[in-house]
């Protein structure tokens, strides 16, 4: 399933790739490609090629550029708000987990093994839920 997963996430950015090559001055389309290839490389079954790091600052940069549009749009409605709300869901999904380490080992019990592990999981969990609400009201919003 990993594998079909890659593949989408793979021709998503291919599409916008080609809509970019047709409209080079689109930045938006340069940052759904970065999010596919993104999302592809994280779901990948052979593991990430990219270092955590660079994909960090790709996607800091991606939103912080787009922060930056919409305050001189002066409008937090546009495309650029939705770039940064993306980016910073991509950011969301790259933080590390401060759950219990893969696996459970013993030492872990399946309970946090260091005063305030859960705090950043339950933070977590917030940005997530509060990122999918978001994707699914602009979902609504477009039908």
């Amino acid at each position: 399933m990993a594998w079909v997963s890659t593949l989408l996430c793979l021709a998503v950015a291919a599409v916008h790739v080609l809509r970019l090559v047709a409209a080079p001055t689109d930045v938006g389309e340069a940052a759904h490609a970065l999010m596919g290839l993104g999302m592809a490389a994280m779901l990948s079954p052979v593991g990430d090629p990219v270092p955590t790091p660079v994909w960090v600052g790709a996607f800091t940069c991606s939103s912080l550029w787009f922060a930056a549009s919409a305050l001189r749009e002066g409008t937090w409605a546009g495309p650029s708000v939705h770039h940064v709300v993306g980016g910073v869901a991509m950011l969301v999904m790259l933080a590390p987990s401060s759950g219990p380490p893969a696996g459970g080992g013993a030492e872990s019990g399946g309970h946090a093994h260091a005063a305030g592990e859960g705090v950043g999981m339950g933070l977590s969990s917030l940005a997530s839920v509060l990122l999918a609400g978001y994707f699914v009201w602009r979902a609504l919003e477009v039908l």
